[in-house]
């Protein structure tokens, strides 16, 4: 009986393989992603920079034409960077950093947190935060785009 335990036990803790544990550690990782939805919090990333970069074009004293080319540029500018920060394609990336910088048990405790009430709370309002963050850092960059407006204006009338 004995011999039947140890043996069990010597099997058991033998029985995952690294191949069994990296499957283990990217299981974690895609309940993670499954929890926090990146992807949704990318996209809401993207549609608070565009709202926040149409503000400023409003706020700028360009004239019509020159504020439809700004506007244009700008589009332009956010469908290259929906593109290239697609989930996607960031997916992979953020997946093996996740994988470099948590162990397997880090993972599962942040997968626990994530399933418990506050864990819930942080996805559900984390919207919340980020935008009235970008209002904040948008109040801050009003006065900084004016600057920079008038040093590019500056710089083309030094040429």
């Amino acid at each position: 009986m004995f011999l039947a335990c140890l043996a069990a036990g010597i099997a058991s803790s033998r029985a995952q393989t690294p191949q069994a544990a990296a499957g283990d550690k990217m299981a974690k990782i895609e309940e993670m992603f499954l929890l926090t939805k990146p992807d949704q919090m990318l996209q809401q990333m993207m549609q608070q920079m565009r709202a926040a970069q149409s503000a400023q074009l409003e706020k700028t004293n360009l004239p019509p034409e020159k504020k439809a080319q700004a506007e244009q540029a700008m589009q332009k500018m956010s469908k290259v960077l929906e593109e290239r920060l697609s989930w996607d394609k960031m997916k992979p990336i953020y997946t093996k950093i996740y994988d470099e910088t948590f162990t397997s048990d880090e993972l599962s405790g942040i997968v626990a947190f994530y399933k418990s009430p506050a864990g819930r709370a942080m996805v559900e309002k984390m919207p919340v935060l980020m935008s009235k963050a970008m209002a904040a850092v948008q109040l801050q960059m009003g006065d900084v785009m004016q600057q920079m407006q008038q040093i590019g204006t500056e710089g083309q009338e030094n040429k």
